[in-house]
């Protein structure tokens, strides 16, 4: 489960009962965690505090201990620790913990050198005639960086055969604080015709970073990496 109390109304989300849960096994801090959920619902707050910080000494990186122990500490009294737990998780990619931070408490998300481009202060830009303009428009990529991948995949014969009748690229991007484009492809992955997605990825990787004029996003008045979107790319849209 994960709390998210505060003066708010209680929000549980079932974790070692969820179905998505229940068909993996369990960590040592996950069982150790859930122990914590337990005497948290029967009302033994200091049984369940210790249950969330022994969680962590296993787990540094246990995202729902660290949001637990944020949302209690926060709403009893001890407000500085319980925003360090917060920020913490969004450190780690919790997006729970970003959206109480933003929206329910109206804490700024801490600097980091990667964070999720929802938190930032400025979006990335692309330079369009020595304009700054947004890199996303509405979920999509700017025209301008569009024209420019579908300038890449045309010139890509890897891509070219990979897509054979038509293929969406689902990509998750990331932007270097340097300003370079880089992204993935997300699973699952399409049935490649060369039958060797680490070829087609190392070709994506490679037109992203070729990519000029991209300005990187900033936070507290410096450049910051940037991940956190998806954009589906279909190559035979293009020819």
């Amino acid at each position: 489960m994960k709390l998210t109390n505060l003066v708010l109304a209680l929000f549980i989300v079932a974790f070692a009962t969820n179905p998505l849960f229940a068909q993996k096994s369990l960590t040592l801090a996950d069982s150790i965690y859930d122990e914590g959920v337990t005497f948290y619902s029967q009302n033994q707050l200091p049984e369940a505090v210790a249950k969330f910080e022994e969680a962590l000494t296993i787990n540094p990186k246990h995202k729902n201990s660290l949001f637990n122990l944020g949302v209690i500490y926060y709403e009893y009294g001890h407000k500085e620790k319980g925003l360090a737990y917060l920020q913490t998780g969004v450190k780690l990619g919790d997006r729970d913990a970003a959206e109480l931070l933003k929206f329910k408490l109206q804490q700024r998300i801490a600097y980091a050198d990667t964070m999720h481009i929802e938190d930032v202060d400025v979006t990335p830009k692309i330079l369009v005639k020595g304009v700054p303009e947004d890199i996303l428009i509405n979920g999509d990529f700017h025209p301008a960086l569009k024209k420019q991948l579908i300038a890449g995949f045309k010139k890509s014969s890897v891509i070219l055969k990979d897509s054979g009748a038509g293929k969406l690229y689902p990509l998750q991007i990331f932007i270097d604080k340097d300003g370079k484009l880089n992204g993935s492809l997300i699973k699952p992955y399409g049935k490649s015709v060369l039958d060797e997605e680490p070829i087609v990825q190392e070709e994506i990787t490679a037109i992203l970073q070729a990519i000029p004029n991209i300005l990187p996003a900033k936070h507290d008045g410096k450049a910051v990496s940037v991940n956190g979107f998806a954009v589906p790319f279909r190559v035979t849209n293009h020819r």
